[in-house]
């Protein structure tokens, strides 16, 4: 497992061609996994090339850590599954519209994000063996689990088969 270097914050979106190099460089230094994450990966319209190069480039492990609404537009999910994505990790910030949509700040998200899951799972019967798709509940103790000694919340995301993520 290798990391390349998150340079978002410092120079801002990265251009195509940048990630492509940080690609070929990952390889070079024998990585062979690679993740695209942060500033919703899937809302780039270059992402299913970026996936497809990666894979041409023999990661064996690409994964997107997503909100996962994308998934819900016809096609997408093929799309990047065509392209070699092997693993998606989509948020899901809350049990509920009215907690997720807060967290995420946008009205409707927590039905985007639903849909793009059972989306995720009808195309489950054409992954191979390498592709899984995961949810991660993210637990926020301020908003969606505000009693850290009520893990009730936690306990059914993961009764679920969610994994968590504490915040």
């Amino acid at each position: 497992h290798c990391t390349v270097s998150d340079l978002r914050n410092q120079h801002g979106e990265r251009q195509t061609s940048e990630l492509i190099i940080a690609l070929e460089q990952g390889r070079e230094a024998l990585c062979s996994e690679v993740v695209f994450l942060r500033g919703e990966p899937t809302i780039r319209p270059d992402i299913a090339r970026l996936v497809r190069r990666a894979r041409d480039l023999g990661y064996s492990h690409v994964q997107l850590q997503t909100n996962g609404r994308m998934f819900s537009v016809p096609g997408f999910t093929r799309e990047l599954m065509n392209a070699g994505m092997t693993h998606a990790e989509v948020s899901l910030y809350g049990p509920t519209p009215d907690i997720h949509d807060s967290i995420a700040r946008s009205e409707g998200a927590y039905s985007q994000t639903h849909a793009g899951l059972f989306k995720l799972a009808s195309t489950r019967p054409y992954w191979t063996e390498a592709q899984c798709g995961d949810v991660n509940f993210v637990v926020n103790d301020r908003e969606n689990c505000p009693d850290s000694s009520d893990v009730s919340c936690v306990s059914n995301a993961e009764a679920r088969g969610w994994s968590t993520q504490h915040q």
